[in-house]
């Protein structure tokens, strides 16, 4: 790559500068040449004599190239805003003067940083004479200090090859913009970067910061995804801030006040959710107090927006805003979050079916009257679109009429409902995992039938986080069981009892129509 102008070039900034610039270092002044884009990846600009005024290697942002060194004064990478984002993002790491990886957070736009959520220890100490990070073309990363060197990573590895050219590996280490460091490694063969190594293992469950908002934001829950990423959600009745930014905060759905005698708690009631909670929100703890007192005191309380349960009858009252959300089966607790009952009702707007019933109703009309006027590919087209808007229409109804139903009423009589002991023995103690979706873990599992056949089966185990509330799950048990298509994984049952809410399906030997389309699987067997 050549520069074909000669320019004067003068670059200055500061240390940690948080913001869209990149971090530079002294000022640099010179005549530059041309640039130069070597085989490890590092750019430079260079003057007439080839003397190198500026490189890449030496203003790092969130990735570090194998042959790549961090000198001490300068062992830092800051995250992108997102993945399609290069700005600066939330996430910094830094190799401190004792040879340890230490990633905090910014609250930005401020440069303020807060207290690390993960230290991974190298094991040395000041006096070891730190020298800086390297990352090496084999894909270790190592601490140099004095002479020597110490390695933070140990990949274990199946082949020997290292390098560039076919059959080799390339390496790369990034800051990802969800906070996790990892190793990524790639090959001709598997032409996609793979994570080898990372940290923090769940970055749900790190060290809480106390004067942040946490990995997902406020009001925000934060859980590990199937690729042990995470994933952040807005409870019930939190809403998303900025549906465009999975980090932003979530705003509750309602105004707790507590002036001039205009909080009344019967106005109030509770979501109950299980094993998740928020680290360093309290402001009151009880004991020793039963889910109901620990509920009664939260909703006579104005200030309580949360209140926590423990089996050991430990309480905690929570307050706005609620900070380093997780959920977690190792949470192990009982979460009550109070909404307002008087914002889900408003007398004065139609009522959401009336309005559905219209809007499908002038469809129908406009497809009808397209229909009758239109060319015969055309007709095609709209014949299928009407089918398929009676098919939705159709599942409204379902759903409508599921909603009226009372508690133990299940429209479709040959779903078999099982308790949780059955499918507990069927998956061995759900000892399997098949996959991970957005509400629950997806186990492997055997029935035996009444002839006596073992058919496998597939056990998806739903988190409360949004099926709280049984006839919200049995609509949707309703509505599931009630479509049969050849194509289509067939319900076989369900389990409602007690905390527990589970789905038993067909198992999909084959794998998923997605998986076939857009995964590694290239041929249905």
């Amino acid at each position: 790559m050549t520069i074909d102008e000669e320019a004067t070039t003068t670059t200055s900034g500061e240390e940690e500068k948080v913001g869209d610039a990149a971090v530079v270092g002294e000022p640099i002044i010179g005549t530059v040449s041309h640039g130069i884009l070597d085989n490890n990846g590092n750019f430079m600009v260079v003057n007439l004599n080839s003397e190198t005024l500026w490189g890449s290697f030496n203003h790092s942002t969130d990735t570090i190239l194998p042959g790549q060194t961090l000198p001490l004064s300068s062992a830092y990478l800051y995250s992108r805003k997102a993945e399609d984002n290069f700005s600066q993002g939330r996430f910094r790491l830094r190799l401190d003067e004792n040879g340890n990886l230490v990633l905090r957070m910014i609250n930005i736009p401020s440069s303020f940083r807060t207290e690390p959520y993960l230290t991974h220890a190298s094991g040395l100490n000041e006096t070891s004479d730190i020298r800086g990070l390297n990352f090496n073309e084999s894909g270790h990363l190592f601490i140099s200090y004095g002479d020597h060197g110490k390695d933070l990573i140990f990949l274990q590895e199946e082949e020997g090859n290292r390098g560039a050219g076919e059959g080799f590996y390339y390496y790369r280490a990034t800051l990802d913009s969800d906070g996790v460091f990892a190793v990524y490694r790639w090959r001709n063969e598997e032409p996609t970067w793979k994570v080898v190594w990372q940290i923090p293992k769940d970055i749900c469950l790190t060290d809480p910061t106390y004067s942040g908002s946490g990995v997902c934001g406020f009001n925000r829950i934060c859980r590990l995804n199937v690729n042990s990423r995470p994933d952040c959600q807005c409870p019930r009745p939190f809403t998303q801030d900025d549906p465009d930014d999975d980090y932003r905060s979530c705003v509750p759905g309602f105004i707790q006040s507590c002036g001039n005698g205009t909080y009344f708690p019967d106005d109030y009631d509770f979501y109950t959710q299980i094993n998740i909670d928020w680290p360093l929100s309290d402001y009151e703890v009880l004991q020793p107090y039963t889910e109901e007192t620990c509920k009664q005191d939260c909703l006579n309380d104005c200030m309580c927006a949360v209140a926590v349960h423990r089996t050991d009858n430990y309480s905690w009252k929570k307050k706005l805003p609620l900070s380093n959300g997780r959920v977690s089966p190792s949470v192990n607790r009982k979460t009550f979050i109070k909404f307002s009952k008087k914002n889900n009702t408003n007398s004065s707007s139609p009522h959401p079916d009336t309005v559905g019933r219209r809007k499908n109703d002038d469809a129908l009309i406009l497809l009808i009257s397209l229909f009758l006027g239109g060319s015969g590919l055309v007709n095609v087209v709209l014949f299928v679109a009407i089918s398929i808007t009676d098919f939705l229409i159709y599942n409204k109804k379902i759903l409508s009429r599921a909603k009226e139903l009372g508690d133990n009423d299940i429209l479709d009589k040959h779903l078999r409902c099982f308790t949780y002991r059955e499918l507990e023995a069927a998956t061995d103690s759900f000892k399997e995992e098949a996959g991970r979706g957005s509400f629950g873990i997806v186990y492997k599992g055997v029935l035996k039938t009444k002839t006596g056949h073992l058919e496998p089966i597939a056990v998806k185990k739903l988190d409360r986080i949004v099926q709280d509330i049984d006839l919200e799950f049995k609509t949707e048990v309703n509505v599931i069981g009630q479509t049969h298509h050849k194509n289509l994984v067939r319900l076989v049952g369900y389990c409602s009892e007690g905390e527990n809410r589970l789905l038993v399906y067909e198992y999909l030997r084959n794998g998923s129509l997605a998986g076939f389309l857009f995964g590694e699987l290239k041929l249905l067997v």
